[in-house]
């Protein structure tokens, strides 16, 4: 009797643990978080990333990435992919002249003939090379598919222009810009354009039309005519649209897109400058700072310190330059 209660014990124990297993919560399952892979970078952020000589590699801290276009702006209707240091190297060709030309087309104004005056010595400090002028090109060629425009009298196709251009071209060139008051158009599907040039022939062509007015905006007109003809004379070194960062080598549809770009190019296109010209970027700084300052292009003269102070080279030697602990030497502010 003893050992039959004894196994209903046993029994009675097991059958209770087995409930209070079947009533149990089962222990919380531990969940094993996958790592998140972060998306790859963009383009641009390839781009932003290239490596750069060593000069101008600090130029990225203070340099502004692309900001996002909006409607009617040029890569909201022109989507490109830009260019990268390599390609830019694979795709410049040697410049084996080292002048740039500057050749008047149509009549000019005695406005328009100091906008050129007070040009000249701007590119020949962004480029390093000189600046000469070329006879005016004639009417009869510049103007051979000219169209009426309500707002600007006139239109001239700049296909004609740039083919006249390059039956003028001098041997020693490395570029050949011309500059008009006409306005423009590229295409007769086109409304106009402030300027346009070709890669392989190195010329191109520009206009004063919508630059404002000559006589009471004198400082207006310089700036862009100034940002016009070295983004035009850029492409001429073969530089294509920059997409990585707030430069003036970015595609501008409107004015008011135009204005809203920085004089100095991007640290990336001022390398490739280095690549197409030989350009050494201390010597750049002194002289286009100095001519910034002579034009009374302020706004210039700001970002040529910023620059300098970021990089931080010894062999720079700016007068007057903003760096950090310094004190410029005077007419820094404003602009």
């Amino acid at each position: 009797m003893g050992r039959v209660l004894a196994v209903s014990a046993v029994l009675l124990g097991g059958l209770i643990m087995v409930g209070m297993l079947a009533t149990a919560k089962p222990p919380p399952r531990r969940v094993v978080e996958k790592p998140v892979k972060p998306p790859p970078p963009t383009r641009e952020e390839r781009l932003r990333a290239e490596p750069l000589p060593e000069v101008l590699a600090p130029l990225v801290s203070i340099a502004q990435p692309k900001l996002p276009s909006g409607p009617g702006d040029w890569l909201s209707e022109h989507p490109e992919d830009g260019q990268s240091l390599a390609q830019h190297k694979v795709d410049c060709r040697p410049v084996v002249g080292r002048v740039i030309y500057l050749v008047p087309a149509g009549e000019f104004s005695e406005a328009a003939k100091k906008v050129i005056d007070r040009l000249e010595p701007l590119l020949a400090a962004h480029f390093q090379l000189p600046v000469k002028r070329l006879p005016p090109l004639s009417d009869a060629i510049a103007g051979k598919s000219e169209r009426p425009h309500p707002d600007f009298g006139a239109q001239w196709l700049t296909r004609d222009i740039l083919e006249g251009l390059e039956k003028v071209k001098p041997a020693d060139a490395a570029a050949v810009m011309a500059i008009t008051m006409v306005d423009l158009y590229p295409d007769p599907t086109w409304n106009f354009v402030f300027g346009e040039a070709s890669y392989d022939g190195r010329v191109g062509v520009m206009s004063l039309a919508r630059t404002g007015d000559l006589m009471t905006e004198q400082t207006v007109v310089l700036e862009r005519s100034y940002t016009t003809a070295m983004h035009e004379i850029g492409h001429m070194f073969q530089l294509l649209h920059c997409v990585a960062w707030e430069c003036p080598m970015n595609g501008s549809n409107h004015q008011v897109e135009a204005d809203s770009r920085p004089l100095e190019p991007c640290p990336h296109c001022l390398a490739k400058l280095m690549v197409a010209t030989g350009m050494e970027p201390g010597k750049r700084w002194k002289e286009l700072r100095a001519a910034f300052r002579e034009a009374g292009l302020l706004r210039g003269v700001k970002e040529i310190d910023r620059e300098v102070g970021a990089a931080v080279v010894p062999a720079v030697v700016v007068p007057g330059a903003i760096v950090p602990g310094a004190v410029d030497g005077g007419g820094a502010g404003g602009g």
